[in-house]
């Protein structure tokens, strides 16, 4: 989270926003590396390329989750 990052109910509308789109993204790849590189081209700004590492990793099966 940044200074600037949004609050209130914008946070929550990016949440709902990001969970869609990264799911959409996942059924058209193969690859952690494939998610990983729609999801930045998507929101190039989020800034947060280790969650979204291990997050793609665990979607893709490529890492064992839990």
């Amino acid at each position: 989270m940044t200074i600037d990052a949004p609050l209130g109910i914008a946070v929550a509308q990016f949440t709902k926003d990001y969970l869609l789109a990264i799911e959409e993204e996942l059924e058209k790849t193969n690859s952690s590396a494939e998610l990983i590189e729609a999801m930045t081209t998507r929101f190039p700004e989020l800034g947060m390329g280790v969650a979204l590492s291990v997050g793609a990793k665990g979607l893709t099966g490529e890492m064992k989750w839990g």
